[in-house]
């Protein structure tokens, strides 16, 4: 338990829930790393030391948080859900989450565009990613440190064809009685 060198860098070790923890302090100072020691330690007695290194989060945790968190809230969306982390895997699986980023993500945009996707479905797609790492910053211990941004494409996916009320009324009135 204590501090030591590799390289020129110091690392901490220490016990927690009986298992050896080796973290590097991220630093060449020794006064530094003394005191991000100290302050782990404190941590540590006061329970508030968690092993979830956010920067070791991946894209495949995030996504089984979201599928939890559907199966949770029961959303009437879940069979899409599939179709949509089916077309997110296809890019992001194995990833690190804080390796993705804003242009990472407009990239997956572009491709999906020039692959003929409707800027309908990859926003669905979009605004699962976006779930997922909304729910990864909720979460205590915290999975992400922050949320990337995620553009949003206009849709125009207007339905046509309806009938207006009179002329509803007006075919309904044309057709013969039902038997």
């Amino acid at each position: 338990m204590g501090l030591y060198k590799r390289d020129r860098v110091w690392w901490m070790r220490f016990n927690f829930n009986g298992r050896q923890i080796r973290r590097s302090c991220e630093t060449t100072s020794k006064k530094l790393a003394e005191k991000i020691f100290c302050k782990v330690m404190s941590n540590v007695t006061e329970g508030k030391f968690f092993e979830v290194d956010p920067r070791e989060t991946t894209f495949n945790e995030l996504c089984k948080d979201l599928e939890t968190d559907y199966r949770i809230n029961k959303r009437r969306t879940a069979d899409r859900l599939g179709r949509t982390l089916r077309h997110l895997k296809g890019t992001f699986e194995g990833m690190k989450a804080e390796d993705i980023s804003t242009s990472f993500i407009q990239n997956y945009i572009i491709k999906r565009q020039d692959a003929g996707a409707a800027n309908a479905t990859i926003n669905r797609e979009m605004a699962a990613l976006k779930r997922m790492f909304t729910l990864g910053f909720r979460t205590t211990p915290r999975k992400v440190t922050s949320v990337p941004y995620i553009h949003h494409l206009q849709e125009n996916n207007v339905r046509q064809g309806y009938f207006e009320h009179n002329e509803f009324i007006a075919l309904r009135n044309a057709l013969p009685p039902t038997p």
